[in-house]
């Protein structure tokens, strides 16, 4: 049984050889194909597998052989993901506390009523009339709804920088997680701004940046 990873970064599998003969003949898999081997360690190419060397016209010798690629070489593409990877979980996690966090807050006001200004009234103050009173809880609700549409972007950042997948997007979803309490409530800000300036450094990593689609 075999998995490989598709030129749109995705894995693919397990398949059994067979099924991988077919797709060499339709072209869906090369030489330069990443394999990973049931029990294997590390995925290579598909032309340094010697099982598949009839197919792809590569010699037994070449294939598996002295000359072939170390097994624990790495193609550019999976060393980007290598690194994409975990800060794209981690900024996909803090979105997701993010809505929940903002859903969380809504019900609660929503039995318990929105907290009036503790400093109502004084240093002169005049106590806001109930008209003013209705505007707050309003607004309120509307920054909550509104932080939760801004996490779930956050969330979605996160996925596409799992995918290496619209740079300018993931870098927007990242800046926005650094902002105290852009979609991220408080005290939530306190892990969302570690995370998002991890993920910039990623991003502004060569071949991070290059590997993108």
């Amino acid at each position: 049984m075999f998995k490989i990873l598709g030129g749109d970064g995705k894995e693919y599998g397990p398949i059994p050889a067979a099924t991988l003969r077919q797709w060499i003949s339709e072209g869906r898999a090369n030489a330069e194909t990443q394999v990973l081997a049931e029990g294997a360690a590390s995925w290579q190419p598909l032309g340094n597998v010697a099982e598949f060397a009839d197919l792809l016209g590569v010699s037994a010798a070449a294939a598996g052989g002295a000359g072939a690629a170390p097994a624990a070489d790495i193609s550019p593409y999976e060393s980007a993901l290598a690194l994409a990877n975990p800060a794209g979980w981690a900024l996909m996690i803090v979105g997701i506390l993010g809505i929940l966090m903002s859903i969380g807050l809504i019900g609660f006001y929503a039995v318990k009523g929105v907290p009036t200004n503790p400093f109502e009234g004084m240093f002169g103050t005049s106590r806001p009339t109930d008209a003013m009173r209705a505007g707050q809880k309003i607004g309120t609700f509307a920054a909550l709804v509104f932080g939760i549409a801004e996490a779930g972007f956050i969330a979605f950042a996160g996925l596409k920088l799992r995918r290496l997948e619209s740079w300018g997007l993931v870098l927007t979803g990242a800046i926005l997680s650094i902002i105290p309490c852009c979609g991220t409530q408080f005290p939530l800000c306190a892990l969302s701004a570690p995370v998002g300036i991890w993920v910039i450094i990623v991003l502004c990593q060569a071949k991070v940046k290059k590997a993108f689609t």
